[in-house]
């Protein structure tokens, strides 16, 4: 039914309750989550067709006003009438019971619209509202999330709600606008307030609604309504009858009209109780009918999942009482897991069984429909939001407090130790421990991509629930994967989490690795306040640890930062002689990855000065020592930064050759985004040369890097450039501009077509004062507005923080602080004064 995709797409982060004691375990929040495509649809649907043929027709595109010929008045009118229809919305809100079906119709119709080609994009996103109904979801990290799964730059998207609500809605208007509009499923909605920041504009666009009551006002003030009710008794027996007969060819049972009548009047006609009943009749071949029905009205229960589902809660009961032991326990203890979905092997570690055993065991759940394959890839299972709801509700009433807090305890253990070997592969390449589980860094990559929802839930699981040295050793080797993505919501709000569980634990060391990276990641979006504070708040808890060389580094962000804020000549001499005498430092106690942090920020300094010598020098020495560690991104970024110097030396061939090789190493290891800016820069080199058709194919191989890493707007600036390179009248007053000074930009050359490098960019501000990209920030900050090109004037603009400059600690792995299984904390005494 179409192309459907399922990877995950973000996470929001939400609020954590803390535990009253920590022999109490307390689940934090659902958070919400957010596709990049469509669940499938249920593979059985019967009945509803009226219904379903309704909702298609609400969310078919709507066309625009039909252009009128005549007089003026006419035009005027038309585009009047074009305007008000493009203020409009188009929103179906789906309302129905618990176990009803609701969803599954929803995510029919979205894929039938799929199908007859109606919408380009199709986004997901389960607000979980209904798991707690006491807190509400993150709306600001669903929007986050949202915003990354149609490619927009995560460090444009601002803070609040109001501004990325601005974002979403522009970017979602604008692919309306060109013919690629959107349909939104937003799933498990409990509240207007929750869903509509969340609501598309333009016509075009159309959104679904599912919740469990009617909402209204707001953003649903005119919203189409349509109310999901039960089967009739003619669709619930044609549904009994269509289900056993798929399972099981040929079943005498689905003959018998009044048995079945009386068994979907049992299951009040409710599609998810007649969907286990069938399991139940499935499971024993010669059970008759009425015995099922005879059990079902004996059934009771006190799990109060709102009115009409008393049903639901009948069959569950007869579902649950069926299972053997262990499978009942497997059942309750899932319910534990902090994602939406969860694999096998996570469920192997909640219930401390083999693998083996466990897959056998989730396989006949989901025979017996308890649980469901998830969809996303094999050997992955969800539970039905109320199915969970009554899983805890069990898993309270049977299993002591221990036994869920030593299931939970291994869970995190679990992602501890995965998540380290991943935060290996991403940083070093490999894995450097035995029992690796990744063959290389691109599964490493794909498993942390599919497993953050989970992840961050994890890490807030942890504190909530009173283990917070494993909160505290979960987060830090995100580390690494948090910038590489830069979701920088999770970032800021799992290392806050986890740095208050560091100190409450004495891990003071720990708490200034997660403090310090929170400082770089507030650095990276240009917030400097909050990274200073951060930066000494880190130096405080190095130095209560004793923690000397914590206390460097962090100093030297901070001096990096000041830097970036303080750009007098008198500020960059003095920070130039303050990283001299580290890197001396740093060279006597044989401390290479500190050193080679330190080198690369003192060349960019010396490049800024304008010491190209020594610029290459540092940059020369700090590839040398990245070569001899291993970091093939290091030496790729000390590549970039050789090709900068070398592009203002007035040697294009030379800097052509650094970038080039680069950009091989940065495809190497997986950075697309490091990739992309190289081959720009190799493009620069070209062009300078006079190299027109080189440079040309450098920026469509960037172009294509930019769109595949899902920065779409960067893709398009460079397309617009190579558009600017076939027209002879600007062509030429680029080449004079670059062969006469190697000081212009390809983040400008939108201006030579009339329009400014930031609006082309959306203001990523992804180049330096010199159009010079450097990966080792990949698209960290926001340099400034963007600065059209005069092509006759040539003039370069002055008050552009070069990008080079923002972290002492490069953004790649050298610096995460975890490296083995306990922690690589350091242990140099020596008390530098470095101030």
């Amino acid at each position: 039914m179409g192309n459907v995709h399922n990877e995950f797409s973000g996470t929001a982060f939400g609020p954590v309750v803390q535990a009253g004691s920590i022999g109490t375990l307390v689940l934090p929040p659902p958070t919400p989550v957010v596709l990049a495509g469509l669940p499938p649809a249920p593979e059985i649907f019967v009945g509803r067709d009226r219904l379903l043929t309704e909702i298609l027709e609400d969310v078919r595109p709507r066309k625009a006003p039909l252009r009128l010929q005549g007089t003026r008045t006419a035009v005027r009118k038309w585009r009047s009438s074009v305007g008000t229809w493009e203020q409009g919305r188009t929103v179906v809100m789906l309302s129905g019971p618990p176990g009803g079906g609701t969803t599954a119709l929803a995510l029919r119709a979205g894929h039938e619209a799929a199908v007859r080609k109606w919408y380009n994009h199709q986004l997901y996103v389960d607000l979980r509202a209904y798991e707690d109904p006491s807190l509400k979801p993150d709306v600001v990290g669903a929007l986050g999330a949202l915003l990354r799964a149609l490619g927009f730059p995560a460090e444009t998207m601002g803070e609040t709600v109001q501004a990325r609500s601005m974002h979403y809605r522009s970017r979602l208007s604008g692919l309306a606008r060109c013919g690629h509009p959107v349909l939104v499923l937003l799933d498990n909605a409990s509240s207007h307030e929750q869903i509509e920041p969340l609501l598309p504009p333009h016509p075009r666009n159309c959104t679904l609604v599912i919740g469990r009551q009617r909402l209204a006002g707001a953003g649903l003030t005119g919203a189409r309504q349509r109310r999901v009710t039960v089967f009739d008794e003619a669709e619930a027996v044609a549904f009994l009858q269509m289900a056993m007969t798929k399972a099981r060819p040929g079943d005498e049972r689905a003959g018998d009209l009044t048995d079945l009548r009386a068994l979907a009047e049992v299951c009040g006609h409710l599609p998810l109780a007649l969907d286990l009943a069938v399991a139940k009749l499935v499971a024993v071949e010669h059970m008759p009918v009425q015995a099922l029905v005879t059990r079902l009205r004996e059934a009771s229960g006190p799990l109060d999942l709102g009115s009409g589902t008393t049903a639901v809660r009948a069959a569950f009961d007869l579902s649950y009482a069926r299972l053997p032991p262990e499978q009942a326990r497997l059942f309750r203890l899932v319910s534990l897991h902090p994602g939406s979905h969860f694999p096998t092997e996570d469920a192997a570690e909640l219930t401390g069984l083999p693998l083996s055993e466990v897959t056998a065991h989730l396989e006949s759940l989901a025979n017996a429909h308890v649980v469901a394959e998830s969809g996303a890839q094999y050997g992955t299972y969800r539970l039905h939001d109320v199915l969970r709801l009554y899983a805890r509700e069990r898993a309270e009433r049977e299993d002591p407090d221990t036994v869920r807090r030593h299931a939970v305890a291994r869970l995190l253990r679990h992602y501890v130790r995965i998540a380290r070997q991943a935060d290996a592969w991403l940083r070093y390449g490999s894995a450097r421990g035995a029992g690796d589980r990744f063959a290389d860094r691109a599964s490493a990559l794909r498993w942390l991509d599919s497993e953050n929802p989970a992840l961050v839930g994890a890490v807030r699981l942890a504190a909530a629930s009173g283990f917070p040295a494993d909160a505290t050793a979960l987060a830090l080797p995100l580390t690494s994967y948090f910038d590489l993505r830069k979701h920088w919501d999770d970032w800021t709000g799992v290392h806050e989490l986890a740095a208050r569980c560091a100190r409450e634990t004495g891990d003071h060391t720990s708490e200034g690795d997660l403090l310090r990276h929170i400082g770089r990641a507030h650095a990276q979006r240009r917030r400097f306040d909050d990274a200073l504070d951060c930066y000494h708040r880190a130096r405080r808890a190095y130095r209560t640890a004793g923690n000397d060389q914590g206390t460097r580094v962090v100093l030297g962000q901070v001096l990096r930062l000041l830097q970036d804020v303080e750009v007098s000549p008198w500020a960059v001499a003095k920070a130039i002689t303050r990283y001299e005498r580290v890197a001396e430092f740093c060279r006597a106690a044989d401390d290479p990855t500190t050193l080679a942090n330190v080198l690369t920020n003192l060349g960019n300094l010396h490049y800024n000065n304008g010491s190209y010598t020594s610029a290459s020098n540092c940059h020369l020495e700090a590839m040398a020592v990245r070569r001899r560690a291993g970091d093939v991104r290091g030496v790729a970024q000390s590549l970039v930064n050789l090709g900068n110097v070398a592009r203002r030396k007035a040697d294009p061939g030379q800097a052509a050759t650094d970038y080039d090789l680069a950009s091989k190493l940065f495809r190497d290891v997986d950075d697309r985004y490091g990739e992309a800016q190289a081959l720009e820069n190799l493009g620069l080199a070209h062009l300078a040369a006079r190299n027109v058709r080189a440079g040309r194919a450098a920026w469509r191989a960037a172009a294509d890097c930019f769109a595949a890493d899902g920065h779409m707007e960067e893709s398009e600036r460079l397309r617009r450039a190579v558009e600017t390179l076939g027209r002879r009248r600007e062509r030429r007053a680029l080449l004079q501009a670059l062969t006469g000074r190697t000081t212009f930009g390809a983040g400008m050359i939108a201006g030579a077509s009339g329009q400014a490098a930031g609006d082309s960019a959306g203001g990523s501000g992804q180049s330096d004062h010199d159009g010079d990209h450097d990966p080792q920030q990949g698209h960290d900050d926001h340099i400034g507005d963007g600065h059209s090109f005069d092509a006759a004037g040539a003039h370069e603009p002055q008050n552009v923080i070069n990008i080079e400059h923002t972290d002492v600690v490069p953004d790649h792995g050298n610096d995460y602080g975890v490296v083995d299984d306990d922690h690589d904390h350091y242990d140099d005494d020596q008390d530098h004064d470095w101030d």
